[in-house]
C-alpha cells in the first residue's frame, strides 16, 4: 500500500497519491469519449482498480502500472459503488434499486439482487461470506449472502444512511445514518448481525457520510461541517472531534495518519495525529471514492 486511489467524479478521472512524497504523482482520465463518466466508488482488482461510474452507467477496469483504462462495460444505471470477489463485481445500482453480480472474466450479469431504494454503499466480508449495503431513500440496509441465494434481509435503520460496512470480524454492522438536508446532527449504529434489533447509536456530526474502523474506533467523515469525529466503541459516544472544513467525503487511515478528501476545496487532507500537522494535496474535482493500493 503506497498509493492513494481517489475517484474524482467532476473531473472524471482517479488521482494517484504517491505516500511516500504526499504528493498526486498522476492523474488517469476515465474518459473515453466526451460523454460524462462520474466516477463515484472504487475498489482493487486483483492489481488493479476498478470505478463504478454514476453518469455512464459502467465500470472501468484500470491497468494501475500503465495508469490508463482497458476496459468499459454497461452494468447498470447509476452505478455508484463495487466489491469485488471471486472474479465477480458487485455492483450498485442507485436508480434500479439493485446490486447487478457481474462476471469480469465472462463479462455477463450472473444475477441482479434486490435491495432497498437509492443504494449508495456496499461492503463485503470474507468472513462471514456477506454483504451489505447502505439504502439512502428508504433509511434500511440490506444484507444479502454470496453462497445463498434465498438470503436477503432488509432491516430498518435511521434517516439517509450513506455507508454500511462491517467489523473486522464480521460480527457487527456500522451504519452511518447521515440525516441529510436537516439541520440535525448524524447517528453511527452499530448493528449486531446476530441480532439487528439490539443496537447502539451515537451521536457525531452533520451528515456523516463515510466511516473508517480500526481496532474499536471509528473514524468518520462529517459532510455537512466540515469535520471528523471520532468515536470509540467501549465508550459508547464521540471521544473527538476534527474540524478541518470543507466537505470531507471519504476517508482512510494508516498508522497515525487520516486521508480525507474534500469535494468542495478539490483536496486529500492528510492530518498527522500524532505530530498534529496537516498537510492538503490538490487533485481532482469532486472527489469521493478513496481507497489503498
Amino acid at each position: 500500500m503506497s498509493s492513494i486511489c481517489v475517484c474524482n467524479s467532476g473531473s472524471d478521472d482517479v488521482s494517484v497519491i504517491d505516500l511516500n512524497s504526499l504528493s498526486e504523482c498522476s492523474r488517469i482520465n476515465l474518459r473515453i469519449q466526451m460523454d460524462r463518466i462520474g466516477p463515484h466508488g472504487i475498489c482493487r482488482y486483483k492489481d488493479n482498480i476498478i470505478t463504478a461510474n454514476m453518469f455512464s452507467n459502467t465500470i472501468s477496469i484500470i491497468n494501475f502500472e500503465r495508469r490508463e483504462i482497458y476496459k468499459s462495460l454497461f452494468i447498470g444505471m447509476h452505478c455508484n459503488d463495487l466489491k469485488v470477489f471471486n472474479e465477480r463485481a458487485y455492483v450498485v445500482c442507485g436508480d434500479s434499486n439493485s446490486i447487478v453480480k457481474y462476471n469480469i472474466k465472462n463479462e455477463s450479469v450472473e444475477e441482479i439482487i434486490p435491495c432497498g431504494c437509492m443504494p449508495h454503499s456496499i461492503d463485503f466480508n470474507v468472513k462471514n461470506n456477506t454483504f451489505v449495503t447502505a439504502d439512502m431513500e428508504d433509511s434500511t440496509i440490506t444484507i444479502f449472502k454470496d453462497d445463498d441465494y434465498g438470503y436477503v434481509k432488509r432491516v430498518k435503520v435511521g434517516e439517509y444512511p450513506t455507508k454500511a460496512l462491517f467489523t473486522e470480524d464480521g460480527k457487527k454492522i456500522i451504519v452511518c445514518e447521515s440525516n441529510m438536508g436537516t439541520d440535525s446532527n448524524g447517528t453511527l449504529s452499530i448493528i449486531p448481525l446476530n441480532n439487528t434489533e439490539k443496537r447502539l447509536s451515537i451521536k457525531v456530526g452533520k451528515w456523516p457520510v463515510d466511516v473508517f474502523y480500526e481496532n474499536g474506533v471509528c473514524f468518520v467523515s462529517n459532510l455537512g461541517e466540515g469535520s471528523i469525529s471520532i468515536v470509540r466503541l467501549d465508550r459508547i459516544k464521540e471521544s473527538k472531534k476534527i474540524y478541518i472544513g470543507g466537505m470531507p467525503r471519504g476517508i482512510l487511515k494508516r498508522n497515525e495518519i487520516l486521508y480525507v478528501d474534500d469535494s468542495y476545496n478539490n483536496s486529500l487532507i492528510c492530518i498527522d495525529m500524532k505530530l498534529d500537522k496537516t498537510k492538503i494535496i490538490p487533485i481532482g474535482n469532486e472527489p469521493t471514492g478513496i481507497i489503498f493500493i
